[in-house]
């Protein structure tokens, strides 16, 4: 029997989830270690992922910040154990940065600062009453160990089961980009077949292909060593679709305009046209290098660019940071007056709903996911439990029951990434008791249980009442990140920055701002998006002084779209006001240089020349959407 292609990932997932658990289980039994629950909830947290670099990369983070959380929550327990205010001091201090982290930076970085969190909080909250300094040494080199045994049989289970190259993982995201290049660029040639709503949602998915695209290309890196040979012209093809994205954007808009004459139309499709050309013949060159792998030496090598996305909103970050230290401060209020030995697992629960809420991006969480979270994790544990003890107390038994719900959970996180299935993976793995000796402890289940519910219901109140922040400082904040990216570029110039890495830089920012006017994304993204293009055009000009191919007048025509860009940039803004007598005089002098620029073009046709139509065209429809009256 063959199996389809197309399933081949879903059966990983859930066969490399049961390999998995038969490792951690054996070995955890064998041992007696104390708490393979641990290792279970690594293996389920890392086993949703297909890509072999990412469940490398991802189980060296979990290993790194679990040591790093470990080590701190030690240290706090033994030095300052004996004084609670200054823990709830500390502990605080350590999930304001932690999640403020995870809130500046969504990928790498803000995972395993996550995980950091997490675990020192474990560590502290769980061995607040221990007043022996060895055991709870033992306790964090338990936490170490068994976090990196699930870590280690995850990617030693995806080593065996289904080990994809990282290769053909990046050459199906190539293709798939490509396939979808050509899609958007059908849409933006023919605007009267296609409705604007599916050219935005078309639009966006691309966008997220792109960075999907990108970080696939750095998983990659750390399993093949050619990928990092040509990682730079790697990133700079993948990257050059934002740009081309761009263009397709204002191609579809003059298209759809009838004051465009048709011989504007016509030399402007025919430059977009020459553009997509030259990125399609570079996307399959790129496809034939990852094809034929060892004709990859003899490109010429090209570092690439692993930055870190980071959103650049303090204000949002504030405000999730403070959410999750008045959720610890509660949960820890909690704990010390009632002094019940779940009263940590209480407190931490309610930093794992915060936590997870600033990582995902959520603006809030409804409470009927968390009733139905934690319902549904306590009788998947307990009929699992139930069944295991009362009918096959024996090991074959605990590996079928442990494994099954494990494998359907990492599974649904495969086919679509939720709040709701984070939330029943940590859960499950948290309430599920493992051992040599299988007891059924109803009463145990019920009050861990209740304890993580009632941390999450603190969470839940504290993100209520904090809330998010408002929605025009928000838009404030954005504006001026994005001023700010603008100039500094500019002023930087091209030996500082490229156009696609600058696109990927405030590609974050116009997503958020995308998320925040879900009415009104269509204005939103052509405003971002001729932004973008302005930018990315001014880099590409920078060197037309030095341009021996440049004339007289194409530098002088730059000059003054830099002076009517300086204006632009003081005073951004998003579509809030009508256009005022001065506002529509700088449009009309917008308009003239879009049409001198388009006469250049048509007298000179050199990349030089384009890129400089390209820059008027995107500099004056910018202005345009920036008004209410103009949005046509």
């Amino acid at each position: 029997m063959i199996i389809p292609v197309r399933y081949l990932p879903d059966l990983a997932v859930v066969a490399r989830m049961v390999l998995a658990t038969l490792i951690v289980l054996v070995v955890s039994l064998y041992y007696d270690l104390p708490y393979p629950s641990w290792a279970l909830m690594s293996i389920a947290l890392l086993g949703f992922k297909v890509e072999l670099g990412n469940i490398y990369i991802k189980s060296l983070a979990r290993i790194v910040s679990t040591a790093a959380g470990g080590i701190v929550g030690a240290l706090i327990t033994i030095w300052f154990g004996q004084y609670p205010l200054v823990v709830v001091i500390l502990l605080s201090l350590v999930v304001w940065v932690c999640v403020a982290i995870t809130s500046l930076y969504k990928a790498m970085a803000g995972y395993t600062s996550f995980l950091t969190c997490i675990t020192c909080l474990v560590v502290v909250l769980l061995n607040l009453n221990n007043n022996s300094q060895s055991s709870i040494c033992f306790y964090t080199l338990n936490r170490i160990t068994e976090i990196s045994l699930g870590s280690l049989a995850m990617l030693i289970s995806a080593l065996a089961i289904w080990p994809n190259s990282g290769i053909d993982r990046l050459t199906d995201s190539v293709v798939a980009l490509r396939h979808q290049v050509a899609r958007l660029e059908d849409m933006a040639s023919q605007p009267e077949q296609y409705p604007y709503p599916a050219f935005v949602s078309l639009h966006t998915q691309l966008s997220r292909m792109v960075i999907d695209c990108d970080q696939q290309r750095y998983y990659t890196l750390f399993l093949d060593n050619r990928i990092g040979h040509l990682s730079g012209y790697l990133q700079r093809v993948i990257l050059s679709v934002l740009n081309l994205m761009a263009s397709l954007t204002m191609l579809r808009r003059l298209l759809l305009r009838q004051e465009t004459s048709p011989h504007e139309h016509q030399a402007i499709k025919n430059a977009v046209d020459h553009r997509r050309q030259e990125l399609d013949n570079e996307m399959e060159h790129l496809t034939h290098l990852l094809n034929q792998p060892e004709e990859i030496r003899q490109q010429e090598a090209e570092p690439g660019h692993n930055s870190l996305l980071n959103l650049q909103n303090w204000r949002s970050t504030l405000y999730g940071s403070l959410t999750a230290v008045a959720a610890l401060v509660m949960g820890y209020w909690f704990y010390v007056i009632t002094g019940t030995p779940e009263g940590g697992l209480m407190t931490i629960g309610g930093i794992i709903l915060t936590g997870v809420r600033v990582m995902t991006g959520a603006p809030r969480i409804p409470l009927s996911k968390v009733l139905t979270t934690v319902l549904a994790s306590t009788l998947i544990v307990f009929f699992t439990q139930c069944v295991l003890v009362v009918y096959a107390n024996s090991f074959w038994p605990l590996f079928l029951l442990t494994s099954t719900p494990l494998a359907v959970l990492a599974w649904t996180l495969y086919r679509k990434l939720s709040i709701v299935g984070l939330f029943n993976v940590i859960l499950v793995t948290v309430l599920i008791p493992v051992s040599n000796e299988q007891t059924l402890q109803p009463l145990n289940l019920v009050n861990n249980a209740f304890a993580l519910l009632l941390g999450f219901l603190i969470g839940y109140i504290c993100i209520e009442v904090i809330g998010t922040p408002p929605r025009d400082k928000l838009c404030k904040d954005y504006l001026k990140s994005l001023a700010t990216v603008m100039q500094r570029t500019i002023n930087r110039g091209a030996g500082g920055i490229t156009p696609p890495l600058f696109r990927r830089q405030i590609l974050p920012l116009g997503a958020a701002m995308l998320e925040l006017f879900p009415e009104q994304q269509t204005m939103i993204l052509n405003w971002v998006d001729t932004l973008g293009s302005i930018g990315s055009m001014c880099l590409k000009l920078q060197g037309l002084d030095s341009n021996p191919q440049a004339c007289d007048r194409a530098r002088a025509l730059f000059a003054e779209v830099r002076q009517q860009l300086d204006n632009l940039l003081s005073h951004l803004h998003l579509p809030t006001t009508a256009m005022t007598a001065k506002d529509r005089e700088c449009q009309q002098q917008m308009d003239n240089l879009f049409d001198q620029a388009l006469t250049l073009y048509n007298r000179d046709q050199q990349t030089h020349t384009l890129n400089l139509l390209i820059l008027c065209g995107c500099l004056r429809r910018h202005h345009e959407l920036s008004f209410t009256d103009e949005q046509a």
